[in-house]
């Protein structure tokens, strides 16, 4: 299954240009929702001295994108607001199409710790579903599903509260874009806002 998940990602989701063309040259990687790290790893073939740092609460996931990953970082059981260890601070943290599992509260903290633990140039970058339209999409409509079968709530935001959630962590926004054609999901991209704790 993790294998025809990950060929049926790559082939059907526009995420992965995008994703190459929003990071540049990182060292170390924060990985919120690792899943079974398809993305982390096709960013780690593009980057090859990165190392990533993962948190995923799917203990079978993070057995799969442990072994894909190898030696190139860590995977651990765990679900935001908890974040992974890193040695070093990151150059970029990473939540891709998971922010809609957490609570406002939930974000804020994770949001609040990430900013902890990137360097001063690093970057957010966050892909979100923004629905915009009845009925769903199928992707949608299975994860509608999925979610329903395994008693899980979803917290879907519009663009504006995004926007607030992410500013008030300490972070400015720097781009807003869709990912790909006829789709719900959208890239925010941002980095730290050097004087923050000055203004809180």
């Amino acid at each position: 299954y993790p294998r025809l998940f990950a060929w049926f990602k790559m082939k059907l989701d526009p995420m992965f240009h995008d994703l190459a063309s929003f990071v540049k040259s990182p060292e170390t990687i924060i990985d919120i929702g690792s899943g079974f790290g398809i993305p982390i790893v096709w960013l780690l073939e593009l980057f090859p001295h990165a190392r990533v740092y993962g948190i995923e609460p799917d203990i079978a996931r993070v057995r799969v994108a442990s072994r894909a990953i190898g030696d190139r970082g860590s995977i651990v059981q765990g679900s935001a607001p908890d974040v992974p260890n890193v040695p070093v601070l990151a150059d970029v943290a990473v939540m891709l199409d998971m922010i809609h599992y957490l609570t406002d509260d939930e974000l804020k903290l994770t949001l609040h710790k990430l900013r902890e633990l990137l360097r001063p140039e690093g970057r957010l970058i966050i892909r979100v579903t923004i629905p915009l339209k009845e009925p769903a999409p199928w992707h949608r409509q299975i994860e509608k599903i999925r979610l329903k079968i395994k008693g899980i709530k979803s917290y879907y935001r519009d663009s504006d509260e995004i926007e607030k959630l992410v500013s008030q962590a300490g972070f400015k926004i720097s781009k807003i874009q869709p990912s790909g054609q006829n789709r719900e999901e959208t890239w925010f991209m941002a980095g730290l806002i050097m004087d923050w704790r000055e203004k809180v």
